[in-house]
Order: C-alpha cells, then sequence, then structure tokens
C-alpha cells in the first residue's frame, strides 16, 4: 500500500520529533550541518594532503607545538568577538568569510609559495573550529531549550551524515578535480551555508534583553575553572588525562601520517585515501554509537568506557613496538589501530568523556570546559609536537612508539583513578539535589535502538545505595532519579519495591511512579499493600501504579472498588476515575456524579476532569 504524500512527513516528522511549525527551521539546520560537514570532510583532507606531499611528515611535530598555541589563541579571539559583535551578524557573514578565505587560499597556491601549505595546515583547523562556531552557535540561537533537547541529535545525524558523504566521495573527486581545487569545493559548500545561515537569521529573536553588566573574559572563565578544578579530586584527575589524550592522539597521528604518506605519494591518491579512511570510520562510528553505546554505559559505567580508550592506545603503541622489533610491516597495523581508535573515540569516548562533566554544577560547567579544553588539551597538543620534535631527531620509530607505549600506560593508570573518585563526585552530586547527572539526555530518534536511556551503571548504583541513607532528603532524591529512568533494571526495581515500607511519603510516593514507569508486574502484591496506607497521597499514586501495571482491567475491582469509601475526596476520585476508564463500571460513575455536585470547588473539579479523561457522556447532563 501506498501512503499518501502528507502521511510520509507527518510519519518523519514523528520519528525526528519535528513539531508542527518547526519543519523550515530543523530543514535549514540539517542543510547547514550537511554542507559544512561534506565541505570539511572534503577541505581538510585535500589540506592534509597537499601539506604531506609537500613536506612529508618532518615538520609535522613542529606544526602540533604551533596548533597548540593557535588553537588557544583562537578560542581568546572567538570569546573577544562573540562579546563585541551582534550574533546575527556574525552567523551571517562568518561562512561567507571562511569561503573566500579559501578561494585566496586557491589562487596563493598558483603562486607555488612553499611555507604557504604550512599556513594552510594551520588555518584548516582554525576554520573547522569556527565551523563548529557557526554551527551549534547558530543553532543554539535559534532554539530554545526543549527544542535543542529534541532536535540536537538530528542536526547531530546531518553533521555525521555530511562527514560519511565527503569522505566517500573525496578519491572521485581528488582524481577528477585535483588535490588543490578541493579547496574550492569547501568554499562552494560554505557559500551554501551563507545562503542557509540567512534564512536561519530570521528565526532569531529580534528583541533581546542587554545585559549592562560586563562579559567576563576568557581568561576570567578559565581562571573560575582552574578554581573548581583544584577543588575537585574528580576534575583535577580529568584534566591531567586530558593532556595525556592529546599526547597519544598525535603521537599515532604522526606514524599514521608517515606510512600512509609513503604509501600514497602524490596528492589526489593521499587525499582520495584519507577521505576514504574518514567515512569509513566515522560510519562505524555511527554505528557504535546507535546501537551499542547506551548497553555499555548501563552495564560498565561511563569511567570504564572511558578506561577502555587508553587501553586501546597501550594495546596499538604495544603492538608496534613489537612490530617495530621484528621488522614487520607498519601500514596495516598503523590503519587498524588508527580506525581503532577513531571509531572508539567518536562513537563512544567522547559520550563519555563529555559525561563525566555532568558532575559539575551547571552554573560552572562551562567554565570547567573551557578550562581542560584551552589549557590540558592545547599542553598536551604542545607537549606532543615538542616530544615528537626531539624524538625525530634522535630516536628511531621503535622507541617512538614505546613513548606511545608509557604516555597510555600512565593514562590507564590516571583514568583509574579518576573511577575510583567518580563515585565519591556522584555522591555529593546526589546530596547536593542534582538529579541531571544521573538521567541521560533525550534520545534522537524514535523507534530505534537509541530510545534506551543513556544511563550510567555507576550513577544508578549510587543512586540505589542512596534509598536505605539515613538522611530522608537523600532518599527522596534517590527515589526520584530511579524513577525517571526509562529502561527497566532489575536491581532498580527491587530498591524501589524496598522502598514502598519507607518512613518517608515522598519517598513511597517516588517508589511507586518508578515501579509503573519500569512496569515491573511482580511488585503488584506490595503495590496493593499501599493502597491501605495512612497517607492519602501515597493511597492515590498507588492506585495510579495498580492502574498501570494490572494485566486485566477487571482485576482492578477487588482491590479498587473499596476505596470509594475513601476518607479523603482526592482518593475516591482517583479510584471512581480507575475503574470508570478501565471498565465503565457502574458504581464509580455513581459516585463522580455524586462528587460533581459537592460543595468544595475543588473536589467538583476533579471530578469533572475525571470525566473529561474518560470521555463519559453522562457528564453533558450535570
Amino acid at each position: 500500500m501506498i501512503l499518501p504524500r502528507e502521511s510520509v512527513l507527518v510519519r518523519l516528522m514523528s520519528v525526528f520529533k519535528i513539531r508542527p511549525g518547526e519543519e523550515r527551521m530543523s530543514m535549514l539546520l540539517v542543510g547547514l550541518m550537511l554542507f559544512t560537514a561534506v565541505g570539511s570532510a572534503i577541505g581538510s583532507n585535500a589540506t592534509e594532503a597537499l601539506f604531506l606531499t609537500r613536506f612529508g611528515v618532518e615538520l609535522l611535530p613542529t606544526m602540533y607545538i604551533l596548533l597548540g598555541l593557535v588553537n588557544f589563541i583562537t578560542s581568546m579571539v572567538i570569546t573577544v568577538v562573540m562579546g563585541r559583535i551582534s550574533r546575527q551578524r556574525l552567523y551571517v557573514s562568518l561562512p561567507l568569510g571562511l569561503g573566500l578565505l579559501l578561494v585566496g587560499e586557491r589562487l596563493i597556491i598558483l603562486l607555488n609559495i612553499p611555507w604557504f601549505y604550512a599556513l594552510m595546515w594551520l588555518a584548516m583547523y582554525v576554520i573547522i573550529i569556527l565551523q563548529a562556531l557557526l554551527t551549534w552557535g547558530l543553532a543554539g540561537t535559534v532554539c530554545d531549550t526543549r527544542q535543542s533537547k529534541r532536535l540536537f541529535p538530528l542536526f547531530t545525524a546531518g553533521g555525521i551524515f555530511g562527514i560519511v558523504l565527503g569522505g566517500l566521495v573525496t578519491p572521485l573527486l581528488a582524481a577528477w578535480l585535483h588535490a588543490e581545487n578541493l579547496l574550492l569545493i569547501w568554499a562552494g559548500a560554505l557559500f551554501v551555508s551563507f545562503v542557509l545561515a540567512r534564512a536561519l537569521a530570521g528565526y532569531i529573536p529580534a528583541v533581546r534583553m542587554i545585559s549592562h553588566a560586563p562579559r567576563p573574559a576568557v581568561v576570567e572563565e578559565m581562571q573560575r575553572g582552574y578554581q573548581f578544578v583544584r577543588r575537585s579530586p574528580i576534575m583535577r584527575w580529568i584534566s591531567y588525562s586530558a593532556v595525556l589524550f592529546s599526547v597519544c592522539f598525535f603521537s599515532l597521528a604522526l606514524p599514521f601520517s608517515r606510512e600512509t604518506t609513503a604509501q600514497f605519494q602524490d596528492a589526489d591518491s593521499l587525499a582520495g585515501f584519507l577521505g576514504l579512511f574518514q567515512s569509513v570510520s566515522t560510519s562505524a562510528a555511527l554505528l557504535l554509537s546507535l546501537f551499542l553505546a547506551n548497553r555499555l554505559f548501563a552495564r560498565f559505567g561511563i569511567l570504564s568506557m572511558v578506561l577502555v580508550y587508553p587501553i586501546i592506545y597501550l594495546t596499538g603503541f604495544g603492538v608496534l613496538a613489537f612490530s617495530a622489533a621484528v621488522d614487520a610491516a607498519a601500514f596495516p597495523l598503523l590503519v587498524a589501530f588508527r580506525f581503532t581508535q577513531m571509531a572508539y573515540m567518536n562513537g563512544i569516548a567522547m559520550a563519555a568523556w563529555y559525561a563525566i562533566f555532568n558532575v559539575v554544577p551547571p552554573e560552572q560547567r562551562d567554565q570547567v570546559r573551557a578550562f581542560v579544553s584551552g589549557v590540558p588539551e592545547q599542553a598536551g597538543t604542545f607537549i606532543a609536537g615538542l616530544v615528537l620534535f626531539l624524538g625525530e631527531q634522535a630516536l628511531i620509530p621503535q622507541q617512538l612508539y614505546l613513548i606511545g607505549f608509557t604516555a597510555s600506560a600512565l593514562l590507564v593508570y590516571i583514568i583509574w583513578r579518576a573511577s575510583r573518585v567518580y563515585a565519591l563526585a556522584l555522591v555529593d552530586a546526589l546530596r547536593a539535589g542534582q538529579p541531571h547527572v544521573f538521567l541521560g539526555e533525550e534520545q534522537p530518534f524514535a523507534g530505534t535502538a537509541t530510545d534506551e536511556a543513556r544511563i550510567d551503571a555507576m550513577s544508578i548504583s549510587v543512586a540505589i545505595r542512596g534509598l536505605s541513607d539515613s538522611d530522608p532528603r537523600i532518599r527522596r532524591v534517590s527515589a526520584e532519579i530511579i524513577a525517571l529512568i526509562q529502561s527497566p533494571i532489575p536491581e532498580a526495581s527491587a530498591a524501589l519495591i524496598n522502598a514502598l515500607v519507607d518512613e518517608d511519603p515522598l519517598v513511597k510516593i517516588s517508589a511507586l511512579k518508578g515501579l509503573a514507569q519500569a512496569q515491573a508486574t511482580l511488585a503488584l502484591l506490595e503495590v496493593t499493600t499501599s493502597l491501605s496506607d495512612p497517607e492519602p497521597e501515597v493511597r492515590r499514586q498507588a492506585i495510579i501504579t495498580l492502574r498501570q501495571l494490572a494485566p486485566s482491567p477487571r482485576g482492578l475491582v477487588a482491590q479498587v472498588e473499596p476505596l470509594f469509601s475513601d476518607a479523603d475526596p482526592f482518593v475516591r476520585v482517583q479510584a471512581a476515575l480507575t475503574l470508570l476508564c478501565a471498565i465503565r463500571s457502574a458504581r464509580a460513575r455513581e459516585t463522580l456524579h455524586g462528587m460533581a455536585a459537592d460543595t468544595d470547588p475543588s473536589i467538583r473539579a476533579q471530578a469533572l476532569a475525571a470525566f473529561g479523561e474518560c470521555r463519559d457522556e453522562s457528564a453533558f447532563g450535570l
């Protein structure tokens, strides 16, 4: 059967969580993500190939040193510019300016200036940073908070698809147009992005609150982030690891670039290989993210999945060092190592890494991220460049692999130590009443494996232990956290059943909500017992939970009907509503009719609302 076009569009909007009135804005942003990603995938691989075929890899350690400085300066300049230029003007002019810059690069190549390729290589990273500012900055400006949670995963998918597509077509375009002309493809994608940005500018709110308070400088933001990191054990270890992650990343990037340049000695074939490699590794990362990441987080915990990443480095560098000792072919091993590293980093490790920052209070999180990305990460890039620069002069490849092995071994120890204090950070967050730390983000698409919440096993373990804390406030927050978990977890359900006998009624109410959410039908007997709880709110919630868990509507009658005579009128309304909706009970209808004529207006309102929820037409005569 062929569905009407309108039905297909409605179905697609439902799958991608696009609401009426958001269609044009969403498609423009997906297009923006797609074109910038396609352009950068094609152009960055071409730039890399042009640089490597002109200079080889001898200059790369020096470039890594400069890259750390350039990235740090770029982040500071961005902060200054964002404080002085309207965002609407910035977001519209940025893709046009970047596109013209790439056209200028292509023209300067005609002059055959050797050192200019080094500037192009550094400019490539700056352009990629500015593209991220454009795409996510514009998305954050035109979307409110609720839209961001629903639609950002869709925009992310558009960007990932763009990287895959751009990488796939790079070999064909490089063979047809040659590597230097792929810069014009990147420029063309940015010119299309300029048109899309202009269209999106109309969605930027015209009236914005203007603050006369001075905006904190980036250095001040980083200082505040540093102060928090210095006080936080978990963030101290994370900062140390950021340095070594950069060292390991570039310690692998250098030999990979060396071997690929040796295999593909002209710029066109090298750009084609790099593009195809990027496309395949990104596709693998996407599959890992969609179908495996959430399950691994729920089973083993976020820090455990971060720990796997340095273990990959440790194993890879160890194999490379051994292969160098026996004079084995390095290229296949490096390709396999680099593929595993990139796929795991983009598919699992990066999501887990950013989730760690949820232990930081929201008002300080941006400052901590600014410090970690601006100082330790760039320091690691600088250190990697310095070590590799000295190593290239005096060490053989096997010794360089052993340096990477040593750095990754130290990184394994640091992440292991971080995992030991992560549980303490979660306990602190629990005591501070920060449930967002324990709950996953809304998932991108309905009807796929991504519907599972991104749950951290250690977070859930801490919340379960919190249910037995002596402080009733901790037990309440723990119960609320577990009640909001969307995926059924046996240990959590068992803890919620035990919480039904808690002395605090709010804990019992949250436990009942959680059992309903988890569809814990094994708890029916305990839920039924809660119908006689001394607190009316607990009895009311027990009726709601029983309605959701009961295997048969007829089975509700014996348990719920006695509550028609409950001392609390709102419990009576809930009991009558449940049986009226479930089996069209005549006695329930009679009970609600009587309450609809009560002298208390709040009781009348509740009774009429019950009729409305059950769509009972007998209320029309009241």
